[in-house]
């Protein structure tokens, strides 16, 4: 797949192994993805960007045919342009364009940088994009100000001082000046996530133990077990009745011994409570509204709508703008940046809701923004005749003075 690296400077020994993303919860050794909040979190932040259609755009002339200029040029999706399929269909021949969105975007969460090797055609544009863990790059400042990026593969190559142009790198909240790394959330916020992993191991210590952990064992009054009897009914309650597997049996007590549950303790109580408070401060680390990881505690019919549409203007919104302006500078040539440019779709956050989606149609044909066929195309379905005009109000065409103003300003 990298025989192109051949003629390129290998160093053995550097090749990075191990979990993609090296970083771990307070120095343990543990994935922060363990964390079942951070793993939410992740998963919701990734898939939705994966979920966008990401496409490539060229700009049209802006003379119109009456020989006068547009200040808004048109704008076409160009479906042969090799960047286009990297985008949208297929990253590699071994990636999905969905898959390849979704690692980037979980790199770019939780490690403050995601990359991606550029393989470029005769023409000098993007035909291939393979995404690299940020544990295989090292950086360094040069002393002309320009950076250096070591890169090495998990096949054994390794590239010293890869040129800019053959990395798409995107950082959405970079720790200098010189953009050489973005703030890795999990390395700052590792005790934090450390309470939520604890949290997690500790019910899962409770439950191996069985539910008979709270439960107290109740001799009769003024009766003490001898320490043989003592020593068999604890060896009877742990090999018989501890661990999931006994979980529902009934306990057997015989010579007067009852067994009373104990309840939630206040010690329990304080304990979910951490918890909860921790699920809260995660998602507030990922700006992500808790009810999209299924918390819905604090959650209303009212409220669950205004979450959602501020988690796509300012939770998403910024991940996409820094996924499209580090795509215009390093995937695009410069004499493609001229007349192009990548989008990534939020429209696809509407198909869900038809009604609404239908009633934006409606809206765009009545006042001519849209044709009928543009909307059918919205909806994958084929256009019909006559399908491409556009409506104009009879209450809403210009006057003649907005015409002659129209034409002594061209």
């Amino acid at each position: 797949m990298f025989g192109f690296f051949k003629k390129k400077q290998k160093r053995t020994g550097y090749f990075a192994s191990g979990p993609i993303f090296a970083y771990t919860l307070g120095g343990s050794g543990l994935d922060p993805m363990r964390a079942s909040t951070v793993y939410a979190c992740v998963k919701v932040l990734g898939e939705s960007i994966a979920m966008l259609p990401w496409k490539v755009y060229k700009y049209g002339s802006r003379k119109r045919t009456d020989g006068s200029m547009s200040p808004y040029p048109p704008k076409y999706e160009q479906w042969q342009h090799p960047l286009n399929k990297c985008l949208l269909r297929q990253a590699n021949p071994a990636m999905t364009a969905l898959s390849f969105r979704m690692y980037m975007m979980r790199s770019l969460v939780l490690t403050g940088d995601a990359y991606a090797y550029v393989v470029r055609d005769s023409q000098n544009r993007t035909c291939e994009l393979y995404p690299v863990p940020t544990s295989c790059i090292t950086t360094a400042l040069k002393s002309d100000g320009t950076i250096r990026y070591d890169v090495s593969f998990r096949t054994g190559q390794y590239i010293y001082d890869c040129p800019r142009s053959s990395l798409f790198h995107v950082c959405i909240n970079p720790e200098d000046e010189y953009c050489l790394h973005g703030v890795n959330p999990i390395a700052l916020q590792r005790r934090l996530l450390n309470i939520d992993d604890n949290a997690i191991q500790s019910l899962v210590q409770q439950y191996s133990n069985g539910v008979n952990s709270n439960l107290a064992i109740q001799t009769p009054d003024n009766v003490w077990l001898e320490q043989e009897k003592f020593d068999a009914l604890k060896k009877q309650i742990q090999e018989s009745y501890s661990g999931v597997a006994n979980t529902g049996v009934p306990l057997l007590l015989e010579g007067g011994l009852k067994a009373i549950p104990l309840g939630i303790s206040n010690k329990d109580a304080q304990f979910l409570e951490l918890y909860q408070f921790t699920q809260e401060q995660i998602c507030k680390i990922f700006r992500v509204p808790p009810h999209l990881i299924g918390d819905l505690t604090h959650a209303t019919f009212s409220n669950i709508e205004h979450q959602s549409l501020e988690f796509l203007s300012y939770t998403l919104t910024p991940y996409i703008n820094a996924f499209e302006q580090a795509a215009f500078s390093d995937l695009l040539t410069p004499e493609e940046q001229s007349s192009y440019e990548t989008h990534l779709d939020t429209t696809e956050f509407d198909r869900g809701d038809r009604s609404s989606r239908y009633a934006s149609y409606q809206i765009g044909i009545q006042n001519g923004i849209l044709s009928t066929n543009e909307c059918r195309a919205f909806e994958d379905m084929p256009p019909r005749e006559n399908g491409d005009e556009y409506l104009r109000p009879l209450n809403m065409t210009p006057s003649v003075d907005d015409k002659s103003g129209d034409e002594s300003e061209t």
